[in-house]
């Protein structure tokens, strides 16, 4: 199992059990990270995932753990949509309704916000984003940044979901820090600007 991490989450409107300022040290500690979309190692293909997931899972005593959340991430940008509702899909049948889901995505290959929109619509309730999508894996010295906040905010501002993040605030955040490092950022929002 793998740890990433997050530069900055967008809570969705799923169901978390607590907020996140009413966790326990103990129950962030068993928030466990899934390196589960990349077909490498950690994962093989789509049809040996599934044959994967059910036995990591019932092995593991839910009740016992009482994990905050499960996560599950494509730290080298080679998931599609697909890939996405298939094993976000099979983790949720094989834990149950009641642990949330998180998905961690970046956009090495320009597919992360398609896979943000596929998590959002199989009831992922948190997604991570990085300020301007910067990031790496240091796992794949190839891989990008996550996907930019900005642009997974403005994608769900124009969807009409509800949150509680500002946008224009992201975007200063993403000016400054594309000042600061000297080079251009990722974000897509940062370079096209917004519509109404």
């Amino acid at each position: 199992m793998l740890r990433a991490v997050i530069l900055v989450t967008l809570l969705l409107l799923a169901v978390p059990p607590l907020a996140a300022q009413e966790w326990t040290a103990e129950q962030q500690e068993v928030v466990e990270w899934l390196n589960t979309f990349n077909e490498t190692a950690y994962a093989g293909t789509a049809d040996e995932f599934l044959a994967w997931i059910h036995p990591q899972f019932t092995g593991w005593s839910f009740a016992e753990e009482a994990p905050v959340e499960i996560a599950l991430a494509d730290t080298i940008g080679v998931g599609v949509p697909s890939d996405v509702v298939e094993r976000c899909s099979a983790v949720r049948a094989a834990i149950g309704p009641h642990i949330p889901l998180r998905a961690h995505f970046h956009d090495t290959r320009n597919t992360g916000l398609a896979n943000a929109f596929a998590a959002r619509e199989v009831g992922v309730a948190t997604l991570d984003a990085s300020l301007a999508g910067i990031g790496g894996c240091p796992l794949a010295p190839t891989a990008t940044g996550n996907i930019a906040t900005e642009d997974l905010v403005y994608m769900l501002n124009r969807m009409q979901v509800e949150h509680a993040v500002d946008l224009d605030g992201l975007l200063d955040g993403a000016q400054w820090l594309q000042e600061t490092l000297g080079r251009p950022v990722p974000s897509m929002l940062l370079k096209a600007g917004g519509f109404p």
